[in-house]
């Protein structure tokens, strides 16, 4: 088609020219038929015979056919052009860069040097890395040569995965360790996690195969006497000489005897168990416990128990107990419920108190009289009548000049 005023009055071929010269694109030449996928999305172009190839419209406009933005394709002239834009590189797309880094470092690694990078990743605790290494070492070594490095990393990935709480998480990879690594034995850490969990007869199968190893156990041999002490099924079942067993009747016995009230036979109870037991924690906290509220003894007695002992609940529940009246009013809201329970059944509150402290926490601190007078007459019973109405009062002294509302002028 032809133009008939100005500069426009050229060829098609020309008028091309103009408009991509006008763009700052450079010129190719390209004679054979080309195919990509851009980033003004995919663009065919071919050059029919004896002629010029058409031009195509991208999502940018105008798209100079007779450039190629490929790398791969080897007839390009744009590299090393001296005309070259460099606002628009010929460069290979995504796909293809990826494929040509791969091809540049796909060069296998010998089973030595795998091996040595596992167990340098080990080394500095890069826990991902070594199982990767392991991990292909396994496809063509025997397990002599990866099991143990193998089972290193995954109990160094569990472990991480605990300390930042991601506890279902580190079971998992306990589990694969226990499946891709053969020859190895359950590990303590891994099974005192299945009994934080309720898991206790997969723990208690693993702490029999322990025994049998001659595995040092005594953490895990302390979780179970917790359990022991609290009722629980499957600590019962082991053998009669284990300490588990063994000390938990007299340490049962002093439990009871505190709960009875009876200081003296708790104390005559607590000797009969040995230091070296499993119940150390417990004993260490039932000693503070018989002392009095100002007695400092009790205080250094509780911080003995570790954060990571089996009994250290308990122990938080009986530092928020011997705590002042005061004091004690403020740490139990910020405990947690079963150690508020068992704080407060440690200073002899009843059960009717503990649920009045609840609904007064969930009103909060500036409650409504209507929201007060209501808690106050659900609890009448307990109360009794006079002090209710001597608390209405007191409501309508607070509120005044304000009027009383209906709910406080039936109490006046």
């Amino acid at each position: 088609m032809l133009y008939t005023c100005g500069a426009f009055s050229q060829t098609t071929d020309q008028f091309r020219a103009v408009v991509m010269r006008s763009r700052s694109l450079p010129r190719v030449r390209s004679d054979r038929r080309t195919q990509w996928l851009g980033r003004a999305g995919r663009i065919r172009t071919e050059r029919a015979p004896g002629g010029p190839a058409s031009p195509r419209y991208g999502r940018r406009g105008l798209v100079e056919p007779d450039i190629c933005t490929c790398a791969s394709v080897p007839s390009c002239e744009v590299q090393g052009s001296s005309d070259t834009n460099p606002r628009i590189p010929c460069v290979a797309t995504r796909r293809n860069r990826r494929k040509l880094r791969h091809s540049a470092t796909a060069s296998p690694e010998s089973p030595p040097d795998l091996l040595s990078k596992a167990e340098q990743a080990l080394e500095r605790e890069r826990f991902r890395d070594a199982l990767d290494g392991f991990k292909a070492l396994s496809k063509t070594e025997p397990p002599r040569v990866w099991a143990q490095g193998l089972a290193a990393a995954y109990r160094g990935r569990a472990l991480e995965l605990e300390a930042k709480g991601m506890e279902k998480e580190a079971l998992t990879i306990w589990d694969n360790r226990l499946q891709a690594c053969p020859g190895v034995g359950p590990d303590p850490r891994h099974l005192a996690l299945l009994l934080r969990h309720g898991q206790i007869a997969p723990a208690l199968a693993g702490y029999r195969e322990l025994l049998r190893e001659k595995t040092d156990v005594g953490e895990l041999r302390a979780r179970f006497a917790a359990l022991y002490l609290g009722g629980c099924e499957g600590p019962d079942q082991l053998p009669p000489d284990d300490p588990v067993t063994r000390d938990g009747v007299p340490a049962a016995a002093a439990l009871t005897a505190y709960c009875a009230g009876d200081d003296t036979l708790a104390a005559r109870h607590l000797k009969e168990i040995p230091f070296r037991s499993p119940y150390r924690d417990f004993v260490t906290i039932i000693k503070a416990l018989l002392t009095s509220v100002e007695d400092p003894t009790s205080g250094r007695l509780l911080e003995r128990i570790a954060a990571d002992s089996a009994f250290a609940p308990l122990a938080s529940a009986a530092r928020l107990a011997l705590l002042p009246e005061t004091d004690f009013r403020q740490g139990l809201a910020a405990a947690g419920q079963e150690s508020q329970r068992f704080a407060m059944a440690l200073r002899g509150w009843p059960d009717r108190r503990y649920k009045l402290w609840r609904e007064l926490e969930r009103l909060g601190d500036k409650p409504s009289s209507q929201q007060t007078m209501a808690l106050l007459n659900r609890h009448r019973g307990v109360l009794g009548d006079a002090w209710v109405r001597r608390q209405a009062f007191l409501l309508v002294h607070h509120d005044f000049p304000k009027l009383p509302g209906l709910h406080l002028v039936k109490e006046l």
